[in-house]
């Protein structure tokens, strides 16, 4: 039963991507990151290269249907992840998630995969997420909530987890930080670049779009983190 419920899940998701027509384009993109992070607490301390695949489904009345692979592969140590979620787009309220973390053993076991399920939505300009963990072996009901707010070029952000995302296993924070992301440079509307202070060089944000810092500080186990990111 568990490896026919995981077999379901997964070639049903792969298959429903190449049975469904759709008008939007499958999107990739891929990150290296100097450290891989989540929600405040490391999971690899070596560089690591992180890919991401989003592909369309179908347009319903509520929004768009996807299914999106994402993993991290470390260049050093036997570390390694690899996510299947599905997306449902809710109107004017969010977007619904479906997803499954594997890391290792039988990937048709699902007691090798730990399935959360997520709300993303947004209130006044602030960005709210809540994720909870629905089955795992080892961290069921694990809940996570952030808090986010774009202030110029930086993204602010709060969040706040129980189990094992914190040190006492009680909601605390876990964290707080701040991303700054470099973006592409702006052009005029005749098309031609204008011509800001250094720093902000047209050539320099070319060379450097898709660059990132983020600054994490994790105040249950009292530990700050510096990661830098590339993206394409």
């Amino acid at each position: 039963m568990r490896k026919f419920f995981n077999s379901f899940f997964i070639i049903g998701a792969l298959l429903s991507t190449m049975m469904i027509e759709t008008s939007y384009a499958t999107d990739l993109d891929v990150t290296v990151a100097s450290r891989h992070m989540f929600r405040g607490t490391p999971q690899c301390d070596a560089i690591g290269l992180q890919s991401s695949l989003t592909v369309p489904l179908v347009e319903n009345n509520l929004g768009a249907t996807s299914f999106n692979l994402w993993g991290h592969v470390p260049i050093t140590g036997t570390f390694s992840e690899i996510d299947f979620s599905l997306s449902q787009e809710l109107g004017s309220v969010g977007t619904l998630s479906l997803v499954s973390q594997y890391y290792d053993g039988s990937m048709l076991e699902i007691d090798s995969h730990d399935i959360e399920v997520g709300l993303q939505t947004n209130f006044a300009g602030i960005g709210v997420e809540l994720y909870r963990v629905v089955k795992s072996a080892e961290i069921e009901g694990n809940t996570y909530l952030e808090l986010g707010y774009g202030v110029s070029d930086f993204d602010l952000f709060v969040g706040v987890g129980d189990g094992t995302y914190s040190d006492s296993g009680d909601f605390e924070p876990v964290n707080v930080g701040f991303t700054y992301e470099v973006g592409p440079p702006e052009r005029t509307e005749r098309g031609e670049r204008p011509a800001p202070r250094w720093g902000d060089r047209p050539d320099f944000r070319a060379w450097s779009s898709g660059l990132a810092a983020t600054f994490i500080y994790n105040p249950s186990t009292e530990t700050p983190y510096f990661v830098v990111s590339k993206n394409w």
